[in-house]
């Protein structure tokens, strides 16, 4: 009556009440006790209650009973029975926690910006769940798939969908380590959205800068592994924003041109040009290299070209570093031929 929403972890805090199990004191006994739940920015309940509604899923399938619990959207968190919450609440609230962990240590998601998307959590708790049986090398193989399905943006659309698809296929994996998901053994990366915008691409970007955290890239002023930082991290567009709206004919927010940075760096260098960061006296070059940027690229962008050609020359740099990147994560080899040979057109540019 007084305007305020009720959001689904609400109601089931509600619908457990009457079965003197109080949600909402279990979550926040949870996130007391885990640190990785506000390092990942969750505020509420509502991951570990999908954790249990994919896990009753599942149930019912394997047994062949009909299903009340059809996946993990919020309809089906609602249909949970309180005594399946209740039952499962502590093992799901250890699921999500390892997967959080997971995607931390073994994929560079170090602050919540950085997540891919945060429904493939939910795949990865049910199969790294301390209850559940994790043969040699999962693990190794989780950050196979999840570096596929991020760089694929499998997760772009119909996300719960996809995680209830993947959990069946990763636990066939589980059990027989030659069972490989097709994300993985059919990857193919679309080597032209490395220059496309950010804004239907936004997997495929995150999972670039999570790459640069594992590959021990460093913040240009700071000159300190990102893994190594307390600062909140923030996306920089190395050439910036409004530069490329005034000078550059194609994509406005191309992948290429993004790297992640420390707040306080980022604010520094916002609006700047390239030939103007690289005179600070506070920037470490070797840093800007530690993020796979051709520094000559940059560099050559003092003459006397056109700067959409400038803009081209790094982006055609940029793309020649991220392939071979993207497809050692995956664990695949490339292919021998590309739609479009950046390689030869970066080298055109010099």
């Amino acid at each position: 009556r007084r305007g305020v929403r009720l959001a689904t972890f609400d109601l089931m805090v509600a619908r457990l009440y009457p079965s003197k199990f109080f949600l909402k004191n279990a979550w926040e006994d949870a996130r007391a006790e885990h640190s990785e739940f506000e390092r990942a920015g969750i505020d509420d309940g509502i991951e570990v209650l999908k954790v249990i509604a994919l896990q009753e899923h599942i149930r019912q399938r394997d047994a062949g009973i009909k299903q009340t619990i059809k996946g993990i959207r919020e309809s089906d968190v609602l249909n949970l029975a309180p005594e399946t919450v209740i039952a499962q609440w502590n093992d799901a609230v250890a699921a999500i926690v390892a997967a959080l962990r997971f995607v931390e240590e073994e994929c560079g998601v170090i602050r919540p910006g950085l997540m891919p998307s945060s429904t493939m959590l939910h795949p990865l708790a049910n199969l790294l769940s301390p209850n559940a049986p994790q043969r040699k090398g999962l693990r190794a193989d989780l950050t196979r798939w999840f570096w596929a399905s991020t760089f694929r943006q499998t997760y772009a659309q119909a996300a719960n969908t996809q995680a209830v698809a993947d959990t069946r296929v990763l636990r066939a994996w589980q059990s027989d380590q030659d069972a490989l998901p097709d994300v993985i053994t059919n990857f193919r990366l679309d080597v032209e959205s490395l220059t496309e915008g950010r804004s239907r691409n936004e997997m495929l970007v995150r999972g670039i800068l999570c790459r640069s955290v594992l590959n021990n890239a460093r913040d240009w002023c700071l000159d300190t592994r990102f893994i190594d930082l307390q600062d909140k991290l923030e996306i920089h567009h190395v050439f910036p924003a409004e530069f490329l709206k005034k000078h550059y004919t194609g994509e406005k927010d191309p992948i290429a041109n993004f790297v992640v940075l420390a707040e306080s760096t980022n604010k520094k260098l916002r609006n700047m040009q390239p030939k103007d960061v690289l005179e600070r006296p506070d920037i470490h070059k070797d840093a800007l290299v530690s993020h796979g940027i051709d520094l000559a690229s940059l560099e050559a962008a003092d003459g006397d070209e056109a700067p959409g050609e400038a803009i081209d020359r790094f982006l055609a740099a940029g793309v020649t570093q991220l392939k071979p990147m993207i497809y050692a994560a995956v664990g695949v080899e490339e292919p021998e031929v590309e739609i479009k040979d950046y390689a030869a057109e970066a080298q055109s540019y010099s």
